[in-house]
């Protein structure tokens, strides 16, 4: 799958692939990201988080776009070229036509809206490129901030479901919303 770049008023998508580096913009932003104490909390990485690992994952992005697995974007301030946000369509499942977001936002560009808007721009890229037909959000059940975000977005909520997300070995129920065309 070819990355794509796509813009969204305020915010530039720019693909994560295997030529960004931990000490690009976006590299010191997705490290700034998942070692805030704040989204540690709610993602499942490891700590330390070190440079290697970013660049393990890196990596792994460019693969990724290669094999169509998923799509990893960098959310940018369109004007600035801060980075706001990483946004993952994972799991991509193109005979299913089902994939689920997942999204990080900077300690910096919290409650500015660029979760919600960036999935909406991710969701209408997925549903009209790639044929998705349904997008899942998946949150930790006590991560307001994610579940705000989800809603925002236009993700229904759909339910509970028990003791299936793993952070750092525990277990915890997860929140699950869906956004089908149309919705986004």
């Amino acid at each position: 799958m070819e990355p794509v770049e796509i813009t969204a008023g305020s915010l530039h998508l720019r693909p994560v692939t295997a030529a960004v580096t931990p000490a690009s913009v976006i590299g010191r932003g997705i490290i700034a990201t998942v070692t805030d104490p704040a989204s540690v909390r709610w993602l499942p990485v490891h700590t330390p988080y070190t440079p290697e690992d970013a660049r393990t994952w890196l990596a792994r992005c460019g693969e990724d776009w290669d094999t169509g697995r998923s799509a990893q974007w960098a959310v940018l301030d369109a004007t600035t070229g801060d980075y706001l946000a990483g946004l993952t369509l994972r799991d991509l499942d193109r005979d299913a036509r089902i994939s689920n977001v997942g999204i990080s936002v900077h300690p910096q560009a919290r409650g500015r809206g660029v979760a919600a808007t960036a999935a909406r721009a991710a969701a209408r890229w997925a549903f009209g490129a790639v044929g998705v037909e349904r997008l899942e959000w998946y949150a930790a059940a006590g991560n307001a901030a994610s579940i705000s975000a989800a809603q925002r977005a236009g993700f229904r909520p759909e339910g509970v479901l028990r003791s299936w997300l793993v952070l750092r070995d525990v277990r915890h129920d997860a929140w699950l919303g869906s956004l089908l065309p149309g919705e986004a």
